[in-house]
């Protein structure tokens, strides 16, 4: 079975990782050929995995600024290529992508949306929301939704849909990492936080829980993105660059969360699902997320919710809560055996492609 997955570009991300994840485990039991399409020619930071396995083929399609010129160039590539299934990350252009499958005659044409936000700013993009809304619904002949809000905001009905959350190729035992070697004292307290430095993670909430808090509490941020040159600026100017530690896209995040993380913080403004948060909990990390995060990602009796509107609730929580938690082989039993493994996502994606 040959199976096109569409996405934008390959940096971590909570997509990208799940897709990258889907791969590796794919290479496993081998049940298919997955073809990796990026919206872009630039080198991404999960390409080089990708290329290293035997059934995965990335390839690079610039999405020039004429846009029928991209639709004919991908209509052509699906053609050629005699595709099995094409399943759709694009958000709201995943409508187009299953259209464009459509009269490829690819049989199973898959979108798949991570979140549960649309951008309703203007007419233009209401517009735009309402056309791609009923290209998915005519066009896809399966639908997947991270999350029962995802499905309300995206898909017009029920019909062929599946809630399928995000899932981890969780790491069985990952290599030690001290907190020596990330310039941290072993009696520090580490707050660590892993995701892209947009808005929407609210990366400035966390650089002022950190200036209220005593001398030994360190933030350590993993990810990369377009806030991340204002935030160091304002790690600077407000003096914590000894107490702040950008780390930018790692690949060793099961590492520092088991053997250098003391809690995990999530204060997003919204998630369409908060797959870190689950990381965290399966590598047996205390986890503070906001009450914009999704319910399902507790996972755990240490994963709590509090209100960003409320950042004095945020530092109490973090002053009681700083033993280090060691329930990880209970933590990895749970999540193995639950929805959130990559194994489960593979068994039922896998099923949607074959009926």
């Amino acid at each position: 079975m040959k199976v096109l997955h569409v996405i934008h570009k390959l940096n971590p991300g909570g997509i990208e990782t799940w897709l990258k994840d889907l791969a590796i485990y794919n290479e496993k039991v081998k049940s298919h050929d997955i073809f990796i399409l990026t919206q872009t020619k630039e080198k991404a930071f999960y390409d080089e995995i990708c290329c290293c396995l035997d059934n995965t083929h990335l390839v690079k399609m610039e999405k020039p600024g004429r846009f029928f010129a991209y639709t004919k160039q991908l209509y052509s590539y699906m053609v050629n290529k005699d595709f099995d299934v094409v399943h759709s990350h694009t958000g709201l252009f995943s409508g187009w992508i299953a259209f464009v499958a459509y009269l490829a005659r690819v049989k199973v044409r898959v979108v798949h949306v991570h979140t549960d936000k649309i951008d309703l700013t203007s007419n233009v993009k209401k517009t735009y929301a309402f056309i791609m809304k009923r290209f998915m619904h005519m066009f896809s002949s399966h639908k997947i939704a991270v999350s029962n809000n995802a499905n309300l905001q995206f898909f017009l009905s029920d019909k062929n849909t599946h809630i399928i959350p995000c899932g981890i190729n969780f790491v069985e035992n990952p290599t030690y990492l001290s907190k020596e070697k990330l310039g941290f004292k072993v009696d520090d307290v580490v707050l660590c936080h892993v995701g892209r430095f947009n808005k929407v993670k609210n990366h400035i909430f966390l650089i002022d829980l950190v200036f209220s808090l005593p001398e030994k509490y360190k933030l350590l941020l993993v990810g990369d993105g377009v806030e991340s040159i204002s935030i160091q600026k304002l790690v600077k100017d407000r003096g914590l660059q000894a107490r702040v530690i950008f780390l930018g896209q790692r690949s060793d995040v099961p590492s520092i969360l088991k053997h250098v993380a003391d809690l995990f913080l999530l204060p997003s403004h919204f998630e369409g699902f908060g797959l870190a948060a689950v990381e965290a909990q399966h590598y047996g990390v205390k986890t503070l997320v906001s009450n914009k995060v999704p319910e399902t990602v507790n996972i755990s009796n240490y994963c709590y919710f509090l209100p960003i509107s409320d950042p004095l609730e945020w530092k109490q929580f973090v002053l009681k809560f700083t033993d280090k938690n060691n329930h990880y082989s209970s933590a990895k039993k749970a999540c193995d055996n639950n929805a959130y493994s990559i194994c489960d996502n593979v068994a039922k994606i896998n099923n949607i492609y074959i009926n």
